[in-house]
């Protein structure tokens, strides 16, 4: 998202000074108020509506460098798919669900991620997140997965720098080796606002890949299960945050995928 920059020098952001100012919808720029996938040249960033942080907000510190707890996880990507439905209910659409399944099968890739040395903006290949998202479920390396579990060909994924989403909340130029690793839960949440509200509303730079992404049909069918059957298959997320290792920036790690219903 190219233009973050220009939008904190244009935007008078709301500050979240402590947990209870914690936004739970996003704030819909009147351009935004449509499922249209493409947004056009939307490039007055005065319109924008990013928030910053208060470094101390008074809310639970979380040390990046020793990793994220499972409930830590699981309750940032509540707050992600709280965000992303309010806004997909507003413009028609169904909403995602959370899965004990998924959220598996993102601690899982975001593991193997640092095991193998994958950067920051780099995407997990298709067939490591297939296979992070089998072994943590449980299921065999040959199993298509398409009788009672999800669709193996729709995983997809989002991933960001959490470079760029905490320099917008926190108004920092600092370098990523110039920061500490240690933040708090609401400052966390603030920066996944901003980068929700960067991929729907502020996608420009990224032809609106992340809005379509994040905008993509909330149930499908499908009818090449084990018993020949139509099945009903529902959009599930999982967000989860690499470690931090010194000297480096991490990201976050958003997989999606149809899970059955």
């Amino acid at each position: 998202m190219s233009i973050y920059s220009e939008a904190l020098s244009a935007t008078s952001s709301a500050t979240v000074r402590n947990p209870a100012e914690l936004p739970t919808s996003l704030s819909v720029p009147a351009f935004g108020k449509t499922s249209a996938g493409n947004l056009g040249d939307q490039s007055d960033t005065k319109l924008l509506g990013y928030l910053r942080i208060k470094p101390t907000d008074g809310d639970r510190a979380v040390d990046i460098s020793k990793g994220l707890t499972t409930a830590q996880n699981q309750e940032l990507t509540n707050y992600a798919v709280q965000l992303i439905n309010g806004y997909r209910k507003t413009v028609g659409l169904d909403t995602l669900k959370t899965s004990d399944f998924v959220l598996k099968g993102t601690l899982a890739d975001i593991t193997n991620r640092d095991q193998q040395g994958y950067g920051v903006q780099q995407h997990t290949s298709f067939n490591d997140m297939l296979a992070a998202m089998r072994k943590a479920n449980g299921l065999s390396d040959t199993d298509s997965m398409l009788a009672d579990k999800f669709v193996d060909y729709e995983p997809t994924q989002i991933i960001t720098s959490y470079y760029q989403w905490q320099t917008l909340a926190s108004g920092s130029r600092n370098s990523p080796e110039d920061w500490s690793s240690v933040f708090t839960m609401t400052g966390l949440k603030v920066s996944i606002y901003n980068g929700i509200y960067g991929m729907l509303f502020d996608d420009g730079g990224s032809a609106w890949g992340h809005r379509t992404t994040l905008l993509q049909p909330g149930i499908r069918t499908n009818e090449l299960n084990a018993s020949d059957t139509t099945k009903q298959y529902r959009l599930n997320m999982a967000l989860a945050i690499p470690k931090m290792h010194s000297g480096a920036s991490t990201a976050f790690v958003m997989d999606l995928a149809y899970v059955a219903n």
